[in-house]
């Protein structure tokens, strides 16, 4: 009987999911997916598996519906948790340029060696360790990474990754969806400007 309750309270928790997920774009399911998988420290993999398990992903799905795993699990890709070495996490996330390098840099120091401010040398190390793409010039990569806003500036001089990098990172390598969350995060900022100077305008007027 308790096992029936548990499955029970599976199907229901899926039902809820998948309805949530419903009524957003592919990139948006990508990131809540991979987001959550991050958080909650389970493998894409394992989510995979677990609602190919459930008696829910074996039925048809309802009209409007998106499916389980295969519309939503696998489209987010492979590589949102934490590897535990950073060569494997490097491979895993594919950066294409040095500015995500870093961030997936400062990602790995942040989640998985409790380092959430950090140094250039710090970057440079890891990279180093990682076996990764050769940062030519690790402080100009490290502030690019800033200027992009993929990294913020912590107390002593030392930076930490911002929410826009860890947006990134949990994206990658997935670089469409990349592309989107960049463009999402132009369009607040562009917004913000806009609405700062309405309000001088007011002022002045």
């Amino acid at each position: 009987m308790a096992e029936d309750s548990k499955i029970q309270d599976e199907i229901k928790a899926l039902g809820i999911v998948l309805a949530a997920l419903d009524g957003l774009s592919d990139d948006g399911r990508k990131f809540v997916v991979s987001a959550v998988s991050d958080r909650l420290k389970i493998g894409v993999s394992v989510v995979s598996a677990s609602l190919a398990a459930s008696p829910a992903a074996a039925a048809p799905p309802a009209a409007g519906a998106t499916g389980p795993a295969t519309g939503v699990v696998a489209a987010a890709g492979i590589g949102h948790t934490v590897a535990d070495h950073p060569r494997v996490f490097l491979k895993d996330k594919k950066p294409s340029s040095d500015v995500q390098q870093v961030a997936a840099l400062a990602y790995f120091l942040t989640h998985k060696r409790d380092t959430p401010a950090f140094k250039t040398a710090d970057i440079s190390t890891l990279n180093t360790e990682a076996a990764g793409g050769e940062l030519s010039n690790p402080s100009y990569a490290v502030n690019n990474a800033l200027q992009a806003g993929l990294l913020a500036k912590a107390t002593g001089g030392k930076k930490q990754l911002s929410p826009l990098g860890e947006e990134l990172v949990v994206a990658l390598p997935d670089q469409e969806a990349v592309k989107a969350a960049l463009a999402a995060h132009r369009s607040v900022r562009g917004r913000k400007k806009a609405s700062r100077k309405a309000k001088k305008g007011k002022k002045a007027s």
